[in-house]
């Protein structure tokens, strides 16, 4: 892809190949030290790959379109040409994403006299979810710990789907999707009240499905309940809004019984004033 097929009695790399700089947009997220892994694809799937510096690098390629796909290093996430997937362990159960940010772009590179700037836009690829429980009833003092599953999270998609995407479009949909576990952990918040809370990294949400929590309070007597809260309207904003910031549901359930649980009140944004610290 680099030498290309230009036949001359005596070689011209530059009249054979175009000068191209490949910049990255960092405006939304800060710019590493560490290089960028690139990919260079071209139409009939020419492909070559390498490592560039932060601030760019100026490449020859033969003119000809391609899509150019960057990102920093993760070792949670494949990134296959525009795919990002959160990779499973020996036993089948999906690693939490790494931070990381990358991006993909398609241009045409012509020949010409003038240099040709690749600018790749640079996304957040990860973001938290924290899941905050506050108790209140009758049979508090008997819990022993709180459980929660979330479904319709994004386990692969477009890496342009990412935290702001491309299109700027709040959601889309995902190519593989699954559900994370929580175990939440009892903590004191910043009025010293009791929660149980638990961050898992997410790659992000599948738009085309709904995203269901359920809930599983446990006592020490071995008894449980589990309820479940359709939280999809409370996650809206969470590929688009304030994303540098974890995004928090926080939940008060009334444990009216060892079998019985209902919700008081629930909330879903960005991380403001919502805050746990250890017990």
């Amino acid at each position: 892809l680099i030498v290309g097929a230009c036949v001359k009695d005596k070689y011209d790399w530059d009249e054979c190949h175009p000068r191209i700089f490949i910049q990255f947009d960092w405006s939304t997220v800060i710019k590493p030290d560490e290089n960028v892994d690139v990919l260079i694809t071209s139409a009939d799937q020419d492909t070559i790959r390498m490592q560039i510096g932060p601030d760019g690098q100026e490449v020859r390629i033969e003119a000809k379109e391609y899509e150019f796909t960057g990102h920093t290093s993760t070792d949670s996430v494949l990134v296959e040409g525009r795919t990002v997937t959160v990779k499973k362990d020996a036993a089948g159960k999906y690693y939490q994403p790494d931070y990381f940010s990358g991006g993909s772009v398609t241009q045409e590179i012509i020949m010409t006299d003038e240099d040709q700037v690749v600018t790749i836009p640079m996304r957040r690829q990860m973001r938290p979810l924290i899941i905050r429980v506050l108790l209140s009833g009758t049979v508090v003092q008997n819990l022993s710990h709180v459980t929660g599953e979330i479904s319709g999270i994004a386990m692969s998609r477009d890496i342009n789907n990412g935290f702001v995407p491309v299109d700027n479009e709040p959601l889309h949909k995902a190519y593989i999707t699954g559900s994370v576990k929580y175990d939440l952990t009892r903590q004191r918040d910043e009025t010293s009240r009791i929660v149980y809370s638990d961050q898992k990294n997410l790659l992000g949400l599948d738009g085309s499905a709904s995203q269901i929590l359920m809930l599983t309070p446990y006592y020490n007597s071995g008894n449980s309940n589990t309820i479940e809260i359709e939280v999809t309207s409370k996650m809206l904003g969470f590929h688009t809004q304030n994303v540098d910031e974890p995004w928090v549901l926080e939940f008060t359930l009334n444990l009216i019984g060892e079998l019985e649980t209902s919700i008081v009140n629930w909330q879903g944004d960005y991380f403001s004033n919502i805050i746990a610290y250890s017990n």
